[in-house]
């Protein structure tokens, strides 16, 4: 970003959702065209959620999540500016005991996270309900961080290879851009299978409870969206399903694995 007129000083304060956000324009990513979307997505939060964000930027989802709706969120992002913007954020709006910050790798955070949250719980197996991965140029790649992400975890949160009944788990929102003016939905949902691993089999269940949303117009022929799916059973288990093999050979058995 470069100031073409002016004072040098891309130090900015903004407020949204009734949160305030401190920043360096040069350093770190804002776009208040995402309000509406930033909005959508907290709505659909409750006070007993747990959230994971995974590329939380400065706080725009993690912080009006914890302050106006309630819940505990676990907030990371790779660039140490976002970062050290988010850590005061966090501060400001006064959401420290709501908001873990952490400053790691979106993979890495992905699988620490998962088993942290489950490790801490000893007479149930608690999760996350909902994940958000708002980076649209590269967060469906990332997707591939939950295939075996329960895999350590089998007696706690499956039986038979399905999700406990009791067990709920989290919804996924990545956000994505696409060129795919003929079917973008179902360009999006091929590539979301790709980096998850889901198995053929699985993929027609996966595409009728997805749900893709248009978020906005980027530039001429490149479009914003966010895809939300249910964590299949199958991918978070991943090669440790050791009821894959009988399902292969059964194909009486009900498909649903979730």
């Amino acid at each position: 970003m470069e100031v073409l007129a002016g004072e040098h000083n891309l130090l900015a304060k903004v407020k949204e959702q009734g949160c305030y956000f401190k920043f360096d324009f040069s350093k770190v990513y804002w776009n208040s065209r995402l309000q509406g979307e930033h909005e959508r997505l907290v709505k659909k939060f409750k006070k007993t959620d747990i959230i994971c964000d995974v590329m939380a930027g400065v706080g725009p989802f993690s912080i009006p999540a914890a302050k106006n709706i309630g819940c505990q969120v676990y907030a990371n992002d790779l660039n140490p500016s976002s970062y050290s913007s988010l850590v005061e954020n966090i501060e400001i709006n006064k959401v420290g005991k709501k908001v873990k910050a952490y400053n790691m790798d979106g993979r890495q955070f992905i699988r620490q996270s998962f088993k942290e949250l489950l490790d801490a719980c000893k007479d149930e197996a608690k999760t996350f309900n909902h994940v958000l991965m708002n980076l649209p140029a590269t967060a469906i790649e990332f997707l591939d961080a939950f295939n075996g992400v329960y895999s350590g975890y089998q007696t706690k949160v499956f039986h038979e290879g399905r999700y406990k009944n009791d067990f709920a788990p989290p919804t996924i929102h990545v956000h994505c851009f696409t060129k795919c003016a003929e079917d973008p939905n179902a360009e999006i949902l091929e590539r979301a299978k790709v980096a998850l691993g889901l198995e053929d089999k699985y993929y027609a269940e996966f595409c009728k409870d997805a749900i893709i949303t248009y978020v906005r117009s980027v530039a001429p022929n490149k479009n914003m969206y966010c895809l939300s799916f249910e964590l299949p059973a199958s991918v978070a288990l991943g090669n440790a399903n050791p009821y894959e093999s009988t399902n292969n050979q059964n194909e009486t058995c009900d498909s649903k694995n979730r």
